[in-house]
């Protein structure tokens, strides 16, 4: 049968409880006063000394100190039992919350891969029922807190229980005084968990997202260590597009900063609403993210880091701008570089709100609040109604300005800015509304005219480019032949029918390398933006035409996107003057869901066959006119 090891103290403990330097201690050892031996000898760089050994050292020396509390003694259990540990992993984590819980009764299974074995576990059991029930949660935490010393960045990144930002997410959803609250990117529960005993509602629903399961069973075993329902789901925000996207009150989040995925983001993740990040850089989804959780009246709190704020990046400069013209940006605080101890990267508060659009302010507050001391306790009063700024630096800025500055977003361009140009921001208004009235005017009288059309919720405007780096199409390299060759397929074809009804059919000899397939969408390289699906197997592109094909038709209906790529304002990526070229990676396709596709589609088919019936009707009646002037004119000589 194994013994139990001996409790221990480390060089730092030692000099806690006896209130002096680890040098004091370093001294102790070298001088050869008869100080104990440590029981690892193997180990030098990391000692281990007995704690009855060093408290009779102490009393036969006549140095005072403080016996460990049962904290520090479990500190100690932990501190023998690192071999047997990997103190930078959340599995280690796992299993120190399983073993509190555990000695206090609670209905918890050792987790399936333990590294400890019995007598190990019976020593940690130990350690943790030497703490009153009542004290174990900060007690836990503050073992927690010690090893992430030790941690990876995989334990980093999930957060940790003295975090300040969690902190601060946590007073600020409390401020709101919500019926339910969310975290896509959970990490060990510590905003959620703080959120809730904050709030103090037994019957607040906090919901949790964490892609790691070991730091998910983290948040699980902490939020039963502090009495606190959590419903944690494993799933990658990112990429586990629900069903049903369920809409809460408050949603608070600090995802990782600059994340990169494996692939491109789902093209048609309706979440998605403004742009879709690439592989290198998935910061632009959260905004969108966590808006889309928001009911009508809900507020989100995101922690951001500086490089989204300004960054000139498509997609992220596209969202800034979504947010600012959509009207969801209700303030933007710097916190500063000091409150992720791990990492100096500055970081923000974006305060995004469903219900400021309805309110319409039209503007957003700037603070700087980096350097000011207890941050956390300060911000919800800086976000509620009259707050008094005086005395710290801040701005409230009119959207339109930012929008013309890039849509920069950072506060140090803002705030502390107490002239805003009034009376050249009054131009401007004064020009513009007038302008724009008149304009709605025109488009409503336009659009009356029109026949039904079906409605259409456009998740955002993609690019053929980031179609393409998506993996929702292809540009096919295929051996084209000479457009002087009458069996190939030219720009001004595809202009003149878009159908392909006329279009002349390869030559049989023709190499398969040299066809399109049915389905493919064909683009003029040259000349105004055109596009027409082919429908037959024996289509020779010419060199002035590109071809497209979808890879999955469930996600892009291919004669939508030549609908689209025939839109007008493709027309300002046509470049050159003797041979104008169309930059066709820079087309705007907007993303609708694929059934809207299809319909419009079929729409755009009955609204051409229509102008082919009115060309048509235009040509007879343009006949009939000139038969009955001629008419006149027989009648009028007869007399």
């Amino acid at each position: 049968m194994n013994s139990a090891p001996r409790k221990t103290l480390a060089s730092a403990d030692i000099a806690d409880i006896a209130h002096v330097s680890r040098s004091a201690v370093s001294n102790w050892r070298n001088r050869g006063k008869g100080f104990p031996e440590p029981i690892n000898p193997d180990q030098p760089r990391r000692p281990l000394f007995d704690q009855e050994e060093v408290f009779a050292w102490f009393e036969a020396n006549g140095i005072a100190y403080t016996r460990p509390d049962a904290t520090q003694e479990l500190i100690g259990i932990l501190d023998q039992l690192r071999n047997a540990l990997d103190l930078s992993s959340p599995e280690t984590m796992v299993l120190l919350l399983t073993a509190a819980l555990k000695a206090h009764g609670e209905d918890v299974d050792w987790p399936e891969r333990s590294s400890l074995n019995g007598a190990q576990q019976a020593l940690l059991l130990g350690g943790f029922a030497g703490i009153d029930r009542a004290d174990l949660p900060n007690a836990t935490d503050e073992v927690l807190n010690r090893l992430s010393r030790f941690a990876s960045r995989r334990i980093l990144s999930a957060g940790s229980p003295d975090s300040r930002t969690s902190e601060i997410l946590a007073n600020l959803a409390a401020s709101r005084k919500p019926d339910s609250v969310l975290d896509p990117a959970c990490g060990i529960g510590q905003a959620l968990i703080r959120a809730k005993r904050l709030i103090g509602d037994a019957n607040l629903r906090t919901a949790g997202v964490e892609v790691d399961p070991a730091v998910a069973e983290i948040a699980r075993l902490r939020g039963l260590l502090y009495s606190v329902a959590l419903d944690i789901t494993v799933a990658d925000t990112l990429f586990d597009v629900p069903d049903t996207i369920e809409k809460f009150d408050v949603v608070i989040a600090e995802p990782p900063f600059s994340a990169q995925t494996p692939e491109p983001l789902s093209f048609d993740d309706p979440r998605l609403s403004f742009a879709v990040p690439g592989k290198s850089n998935a910061d632009s989804a959260w905004p969108q993210i966590v808006l889309s959780h928001l009911n009508e009246e809900g507020t989100a709190f995101l922690i951001m880091s500086d490089a989204f704020l300004f960054q000139q990046r498509r997609d992220a400069k596209i969202v800034r701008q979504g947010l600012l013209n959509d009207d969801l940006l209700e303030a933007v605080i710097s916190l500063g570089d000091l409150l992720r101890p791990y990492s100096s990267i500055n970081v923000n508060l974006l305060v995004l709100s469903k219900r400021k659009k309805a309110l319409d302010s039209g503007s957003v507050l700037f603070i700087d609040g980096a350097g000011i001391d207890q941050l956390e306790d300060k911000i919800a009063g800086w976000l509620a109604p009259q707050a008094d700024l005086a005395d710290i630096p801040h701005a409230r800025i009119d959207r339109t300005m930012i929008l013309s500055n890039d849509a920069n977003l950072q506060p140090s361009r803002w705030a502390g800015a107490t002239e805003l140009f009034d009376d050249i921001l009054n131009a401007d208004v004064d020009w513009s509304y007038p302008t724009l009235r008149d304009s709605a005017e025109k488009l409503t009288g336009a659009v009356e005219k029109l026949p039904a059309r079906p409605t259409t919720n456009i998740i955002r405007v993609s690019t053929i480019g980031e179609l393409i780096s998506q993996g929702v199409v292809a540009l096919k390299n295929i051996s084209r032949g000479r457009d002087s060759d009458n069996t190939v397929i030219t720009p001004a074809m595809l202009g003149s029918d878009p159908t392909g009804a006329s279009w002349p059919a390869a030559d049989e000899g023709t190499a398969p390398a040299e066809l399109s397939q049915p389905g493919d969408v064909l683009l003029a390289r040259i000349g105004d933006p055109r596009a027409s699906v082919s429908q037959r197997a024996d289509i020779k592109p010419g060199t002035g035409v590109a071809v497209l094909r979808v890879a999955n038709p469930e996600t892009l209906d291919p004669h939508y996107l030549a609908l689209m790529v025939n839109g007008s304002w493709n027309s300002r990526f046509n470049t050159g003057t003797t041979i104008p070229r169309n930059a066709i990676k820079d087309f705007e396709v907007p993303v609708v869901s694929l059934d809207q596709q299809q319909e419009l589609a079929q729409q755009a088919e009955v609204f051409q066959e229509a102008t082919a019936e009115l060309a048509r009707l235009s040509r007879e009646l343009g006949e009939a006119t000139t038969h009955w002037v001629n008419e006149l004119w027989r009648k009028g000589h007869a007399h």
